[in-house]
C-alpha cells in the first residue's frame, strides 16, 4: 500500500463521522469496564508497502555533537517497508508488498480483563482493564508424538542445517502450525513464529543522513532488515497507583524483532564511498520493559517542566513495608505480602524469611526476561560467528528528555 492510500484510508473515519453530536463522555471505571465482553478489534492489510525519502518526509534531529562540539543534525533520507526481495530498498514495485497480519491471525486492539493474565496473589494486573496493542501471536512451543516438547533443526533457507560449535545440530523449539521465524523459506511446523515467508514478512530499512559543518564528512548510515517479522509483540496500558506519582499511567511492552539478516552500513555522502558493513544473521532480539505480574510495570510521566519521564520501576526490596498487602485493596498488585521479609546477607534459604525468599527466587526463574541472538555475525568478509544473550531482566530503568 502506497502513503497516499493510506492517508485516505486514515481519513475515512473523519468523512463518515463528521456530523455534529451533542454528548458528555463519561468516566468509567474499572469495576464497570470488566463487565465488558467485547472481542475489541482485529485488523490486516494486504497488499502493503510503504516507501518515504527526504521529498515526502521532513524528519530531523538536533542537538546532537561532534567531539569537537559543533552540531551534528540526524536526518531520516528513506525510510521503506515492503515485502522480502527488495535488496535493501533497491528494488521496490508492485510485486514487494506483504500481508501486515492474516485474518486467522492479525494485528488486534483490545480490552482485556487484567484478572485473566495471571492467578499470582499479588501481581499488578488484579482488577485492572488492559488495553492491549497485539502483532499476530507467537506460538507456545508443541508437543511430539511422544508427548515430549516438540524440537527440530534449525535450517537456513539454503535448506543447510545450522550447527553448534560441537558439529551437532542445532534444535529449536517449534509448533506443529509455526514458522522458522529467521528462515525466508521456511515450512510450517519448523519454528514459533505465525508470519509466512513469501506472505507476512517483510523487508525493512531506513537511511539516516549525518549532516555534519563540514560538508565533505556527511555520511549515510543503512539499517536494513530482510525477511523480518515482529511476532509475538505487544503494548498494554492500564491506569494504577504509585508510591511516587500517584496516579500513574502503566504500560508493558514485549517488542520482538526477527530477521534472516539486519545489515548496517555507513556511507559517505558526497564520494559515495562505503565502510565495512556489520551484518548479522538469523537474527532474533526480544525486548522486554516491565513486568506486571512481578509488581514492576513501566511508567511514562510529563514533569513540569515538560521533560518526559519513562521509567521501568524496581523490584520491591525485601524488608520494604510501603508495598501494599494483599489484605483491604488487590486492584493493582499487593506485593508486599511477599516483600516483607528479609533476606539473609548470604542470600540463601536458610537465616532468610521463607515466603520473601521464595518469591524472589520465584521471580528470578519466571519473570519476563530478554533475549538476543545472531547465528552469524560479520564485519565485512570477517566471520565473527554466533552471539547470544539470554534471561535479560531489567531491574530498573529510568529515562528521562532535557532540554538542549
Amino acid at each position: 500500500m502506497n502513503m497516499p492510500y493510506l492517508a485516505y484510508i486514515l481519513l475515512l473515519p473523519m468523512v463518515f463521522f463528521s456530523f455534529s453530536v451533542n454528548a458528555e463522555m463519561q468516566p468509567l471505571p474499572d469495576e464497570e469496564m470488566l463487565t465488558v465482553t467485547g472481542e475489541g478489534i482485529a485488523f490486516v492489510i494486504e497488499d502493503f508497502q510503504v516507501v518515504v525519502d527526504s521529498s515526502d518526509l521532513d524528519f530531523t534531529l538536533t542537538g546532537f555533537d561532534q567531539y569537537d562540539g559543533t552540531d551534528v543534525s540526524v536526518i531520516i533520507d528513506q525510510l521503506y517497508w515492503t515485502g522480502e526481495g527488495s535488496e535493501y530498498g533497491t528494488i521496490i514495485n508492485d510485486d514487494t508488498t506483504f500481508n501486515l497480519g492474516r485474518l486467522t491471525n492479525p494485528f488486534t486492539f483490545q480490552l482485556l480483563d487484567g484478572n485473566s493474565f495471571s492467578t499470582r496473589e499479588g501481581n499488578g494486573w488484579i482488577d485492572k482493564t488492559v488495553l492491549s496493542l497485539a502483532a499476530p501471536i507467537k506460538y507456545e512451543q508443541g508437543l511430539d508424538s511422544g508427548g515430549s516438547p516438540l524440537m527440530v533443526e534449525k535450517l537456513l533457507s539454503t535448506g543447510e542445517v545450522v550447527t553448534n560449535p560441537d558439529g551437532s545440530s542445532k534444535m529449536i523449539a517449534a509448533n506443529p502450525l509455526g514458522y522458522n521465524c529467521t528462515n525466508s523459506a521456511a515450512v510450517i511446523g519448523s519454528g514459533l513464529c505465525a508470519s509466512r515467508p513469501g506472505l507476512e514478512k517483510f523487508d525493512l530499512g531506513v537511511r539516516l543522513g549525518l549532516d555534519f559543518l563540514n560538508d565533505s564528512i556527511d555520511q549515510n548510515v543503512n539499517i536494513n532488515f530482510q525477511s523480518g517479522s515482529f511476532d509475538g509483540s505487544y503494548i498494554r496500558f492500564w491506569g494504577g497507583q504509585d508510591a511516587s506519582l500517584g496516579n500513574a499511567f502503566m504500560m508493558e511492552l514485549q517488542a520482538n524483532v526477527y530477521a534472516e539478516r539486519l545489515k548496517i552500513t555507513n556511507c559517505n555522502f558526497s564520494s559515495g564511498a562505503c565502510g565495512e558493513s556489520i551484518t548479522l544473521r538469523e537474527f532474533e532480539y526480544d525486548l522486554v520493559l516491565g513486568d506486571a505480574e512481578w509488581h514492576q510495570p513501566a511508567t511514562f510521566e510529563v514533569d513540569a517542566d515538560g521533560n518526559f519521564i519513562f521509567e521501568v520501576k524496581m523490584m520491591p526490596q525485601p524488608g520494604d513495608a510501603t508495598v501494599p498487602d494483599c489484605g483491604s485493596s488487590r486492584a493493582g498488585g499487593c506485593a508486599g505480602s511477599y516483600t516483607t521479609g528479609e533476606i539473609a546477607r548470604d542470600g540463601k534459604k536458610s537465616g532468610s524469611d521463607p515466603v520473601t525468599w521464595e518469591y524472589f527466587k520465584d521471580y528470578y526463574e519466571n519473570g519476563r526476561k530478554g533475549n538476543f541472538t545472531t547465528d552469524s555475525m560479520h564485519i565485512g568478509s570477517s566471520d565473527l560467528g554466533a552471539s547470544r544473550m539470554t534471561g535479560i531482566q531489567i531491574h530498573y530503568l529510568r529515562v528521562k528528555s532535557h532540554e538542549i
